[in-house]
């Protein structure tokens, strides 16, 4: 018996979550997702390394 977590009474996986319904069954969009975000990451990452880099070029 499969049970679907967005159907159950008592839902395991609450009704504002279930916009992630898409993410489980389709693992094209998963993969989409996680690389936009680990790009999202990177890039903040990058550039708050070069703020600092421009802040503390002009300090020394």
């Amino acid at each position: 018996m499969i049970i679907d977590p967005f159907t159950v009474q008592g839902q395991v996986i609450p009704t504002e979550s279930s916009y992630f319904k898409i993410f489980l069954n389709h693992p094209i969009a998963f993969l989409v997702g996680y690389i936009a975000l680990t790009f999202m990451f990177s890039g903040g990452y990058a550039i708050i390394s070069f703020l600092m880099f421009l802040i503390f070029k002009k300090k020394v």
